[in-house]
């Protein structure tokens, strides 16, 4: 009865996360994010089939060779390590977190995997977490209690920062994502809690799988309030922003909310001159800059249409002034950095939502009036 189930639950698991998979790898999202995730899957797969495997061995189904069963129960809890990390890497790129794509930082959050991995190894001698009988059957070691809270360390690091996170008004932009990402790792944390008292039945992978289904449909839901060329919000997520904050203020108080209006200088020229694909080039490259300069800090980036920018978040106006300089600052050096044969130039207007400027149209009008004079002071002094 339990084999039926465990064998039914797996394979049924195993068809949903193919599925997904199909969908991740045909879609155009390039990101590191998107790629994380897709590894992920692939990871939680390879995980949720050696489980199939323990499980048709535990409930006497199938006799693996007692070397078989070792090599079988090892390869199921690194690849748990591996879906760990790659969960705690995935959320960290959600959460804006630059390290993630560095290469040797990447390499040294992988530690603690590395760790427990040669501890599982070990336990095939001294039996830390497991041993297999002579009978090929998975039997609980000395620290079998311990494991289930060292597998869940990286888990552990982002939902605590979630937590502090999540009850701060200048991560209000992040909300969606924060609310995504605890929904990710409540599933899979609680399934592997109740596998450690019930063996019999396959808990954790119908976790996972829960898991991984609340991540694509956030994707599918973020595709839609996603600017498709540059990978950043688009002009309906902002406004979902901005009419967030101001539902969440008294209409007519001043607040700290920021909005600055971004817009590239000459940009019909680029096109005129290179041609579309060059132009869809230099959008995507101003993104980046604009997402490099933002990272880490808290507000909204989108593109409002065409060749303009937009950027809101609670600041002072020294801050969004600040905030200004350094975009001057790291876009001066991505066009000395860039092999291009035109220069990338911007203007930025800045407003905030005051008594006086209180809805949205008055504040990107506000920017705009801004912008135009700040691009006209920087023609007259040429």
């Amino acid at each position: 009865m339990y084999a039926i189930s465990y064998l039914e639950l797996n394979i049924c698991c195993l068809i949903i996360m193919m599925l997904i998979l199909h969908k991740q790898v045909r879609g155009l999202d390039k990101r590191l994010t998107s790629q994380t995730f897709t590894e992920l899957i692939v990871s939680a797969m390879v995980y949720i089939f050696l489980d199939m495997i323990y499980g048709l061995q535990q409930n006497a189904v199938i006799h693996l060779p007692v070397t078989v069963s070792k090599i079988v129960n090892v390869m199921m809890f690194v690849s748990l390590y591996s879906l760990t990390h790659l969960v705690f890497a995935f959320m960290e790129c959600e959460l804006g977190r630059t390290w993630v794509e560095d290469s040797k930082k990447r390499q040294l959050s992988l530690i603690p995997a590395l760790i427990l991995t040669i501890m599982t190894i070990c336990s095939l001698k001294w039996h830390f977490f497991f041993y297999v009988d002579a009978e090929g059957i998975f039997q609980r070691g000395a620290f079998y209690g311990v494991i289930i809270p060292f597998v869940y360390i990286y888990i552990f690091l982002v939902t605590l920062r979630i937590f502090t996170m999540f009850p701060q008004k200048k991560y209000y932009a992040l909300r969606g994502k924060l609310e995504m990402i605890f929904g990710m790792v409540v599933f899979p944390v609680i399934a592997g809690i109740l596998q450690m008292f019930f063996t019999e039945i396959s808990i954790i992978c119908f976790g996972l799988t829960l898991g991984i289904i609340q991540v694509f449909t956030a994707f599918l839901t973020n595709r839609i309030t996603m600017d498709e060329l540059t990978q950043i919000n688009n002009r309906t997520k902002l406004m979902q922003y901005l009419e967030g904050y101001m539902e969440r203020h008294t209409e007519g108080e001043e607040t700290d909310l920021h909005f600055l209006m971004i817009d590239l200088d000459d940009f019909k020229q680029i096109n005129d001159t290179y041609g579309h694909v060059e132009g869809d080039r230099a959008l995507i490259r101003i993104a980046g800059v604009l997402k490099k300069t933002l990272a880490g800090q808290a507000g909204i980036l989108a593109r409002y249409g065409g060749d303009e920018f937009c950027i809101a978040g609670e600041m002072l106006r020294e801050e969004a002034e600040h905030l200004i300089k350094n975009l001057y600052e790291n876009l001066e050096k991505a066009n000395k950095q860039a092999a291009c044969p035109y220069d990338i130039g911007m203007s930025v207007g800045c407003a905030q939502f005051t008594k006086e400027v209180r809805t949205i149209p008055d504040l990107v009008s506000s920017a705009d009036e801004d912008m135009y004079l700040r691009k006209e002071q920087k023609r007259t002094n040429l």
